[in-house]
């Protein structure tokens, strides 16, 4: 091993591994993170189009993202061999970050002095009554008028609770909690559908209910609403907030190294020792008595020795669903979208035709808010509709949805299909690491100090933490960095974040 051991050692460089080094080196601790791809952000990487070589993206969408092409337009081959990509930045799935300056890895970065640019969503639409519907406060417009007293208490009911007071509703469905307060399909819908974006899980009764409004109403304590949503975009793409996170730890005395990968995690009577990697160079030992995993929580057996932690445990860890998705990068020679924001379609592909529950779908030109994205004469638009994990690997059903979404453009936008240069229609199995379900949340999820095995820690958004994927991975280094450091980090977040 080597001569001098490192206080900790963290596995992966996905936004919870890169969150807990930024304040374990700010507190001293000698830092080394380790990385395989020869770029950070784990899930959450982006990359721009110039830097596109077939092989390199097809493997970068799969190792890293857990994601697959499924078809493109015109042949992928053709689009990276005529530079097609060339000015655009794509991020692996679909993100968008919660709160944006308000958030936690915006007054993380703020605290470090490294703050960046957000681009917040403005306009967003959603497809009710057959016409787009705006939800700018105080009108909501799929609502009525006569249903909006019964709608404003409903939303009033659940937004005024702290994340300590949703916890009794973790392992509720949000169809049995919503029905509970009102019988008027109308807001139920409303309801239905804010859940699924906030969870990415398309049927009510697989929702839970305490994490939906968990994870919603920091909207309101950072001046956000129905009509601009909670997310948006960073400048340069979500590898933006990855370098920033990894200049923090080099700047405290921390070391970042990419394309090394852990093959195993050393684990003797009970204790971490170090790990086991592979390098450019060769093989290496590296010494640590504390060990941070961001490999998805279900696929840590791969660098851990299952029979170092209780038999129920592994069992448990490796029966956790994740949320999957179809989704797609597609660009047009035209502005064809107008808004800043979201388009929300409730039913994709009604309940009924094949699916668990009916297939909900958020579309964007994400250019038009974030010019960073594509070139100026030029429309990014991305999307995401959200499927079971079995769905998102059945490409019959994830090509169905495919088609289903571009009738669907064809129809509200006739210039649409004309304008389409290039796409690039992808699915996810793991686009939500763990899925939010009502016995997959709160309680239910794996704690992130190990269980029987001192020094090791996991981070994550399959983790005991909540809020969004993105955000729920950071969530998690901020406890795991104070476990370690035996100090309460979340008390840089303000209440609602905690």
């Amino acid at each position: 091993m080597s001569s001098k051991p490192w206080d900790v050692v963290i596995v992966g460089s996905g936004f919870g591994g890169l969150t807990c080094g930024a304040l374990l080196t700010n507190e001293g601790k000698r830092v080394l993170l380790l990385e395989r791809e020869d770029r950070l952000g784990g899930r959450a990487t982006s990359i721009k189009g110039e830097e596109l070589s077939l092989p390199y993206f097809e493997n970068l969408l799969k190792s890293t993202g857990n994601e697959w092409i499924v078809r493109t337009e015109p042949d992928i081959s053709e689009i990276v061999d005529k530079q097609l990509l060339k000015g655009f930045t794509l991020d692996l799935g679909f993100h968008e970050y919660v709160y944006h300056e308000n958030g936690r890895v915006g007054i993380l970065l703020k605290n470090f002095g490294e703050a960046i640019k957000f681009y917040p969503l403005q306009e967003n639409y959603y497809w009710f009554d057959n016409k787009w519907c705006g939800m700018a406060p105080p009108k909501i417009e799929f609502i009525p008028d006569e249903l909006m007293s019964e709608f404003g208490k409903v939303a009033k009911g659940n937004m005024k609770m702290f994340p300590k007071d949703t916890a009794q509703f973790d392992h509720v469905s949000i169809k049995e909690f919503i029905e509970e307060r009102t019988d008027k399909k109308r807001i139920q819908d409303f309801w239905y559908l804010l859940a699924t974006l906030v969870t990415t899980i398309n049927h009510p009764k697989d929702i839970s209910a305490g994490e939906t409004i968990r994870s919603s109403n920091p909207v309101g304590y950072t001046g956000g609403h129905a009509g601009s949503g909670n997310g948006g975009s960073v400048e340069g793409g979500f590898i933006t907030v990855a370098n920033k996170l990894a200049k923090i730890i080099k700047d405290s005395g921390g070391v970042v190294r990419t394309q090394t990968e852990v093959n195993k995690i050393i684990v003797e009577d009970g204790e971490v020792k170090g790990v086991e990697v592979s390098t450019p160079t060769g093989e290496e030992t590296i010494e640590a008595k504390v060990v941070v995993s961001n490999v998805p929580i279900q696929k840590s057996f791969k660098i851990l020795d299952e029979n170092v932690f209780p038999s129920d445990w592994v069992k448990h860890v490796k029966g956790l669903r994740s949320a999957g998705s179809a989704s797609g990068y597609i660009a047009l020679n035209t502005r064809v979208l107008k808004n800043r924001g979201w388009f929300g379609v409730m039913e994709l592909i009604p309940e009924g035709e094949g699916f668990r529950g009916a297939v909900r779908c958020i579309f964007e030109g994400l250019s038009n808010y974030d010019p960073t994205r594509a070139p100026e004469d030029k429309q990014l638009v991305t999307f995401y509709a959200p499927l079971t994990q079995e769905e998102a690997n059945n490409k019959k059903k994830v090509n169905k949805v495919i088609d289903a979404l571009n009738e669907f453009l064809d129809e509200r936008f006739p210039e649409y299909h004309e304008s389409v240069e290039w796409a690039i229609y992808t699915s996810l199995d793991y686009l939500d690491g763990v899925a939010r379900s009502p016995d997959q949340v709160g309680n239910k999820r794996p704690e992130i100090k190990a269980p029987g095995v001192k020094g090791l820690y996991f981070v994550g958004d399959g983790v005991r933490s909540w809020g969004v994927p993105m955000d729920a991975t950071v969530h998690s280094g901020f406890i795991a960095a104070g476990m370690i450091a035996k100090k309460d980090c979340l008390q840089m977040l303000p209440e609602y974040l905690r």
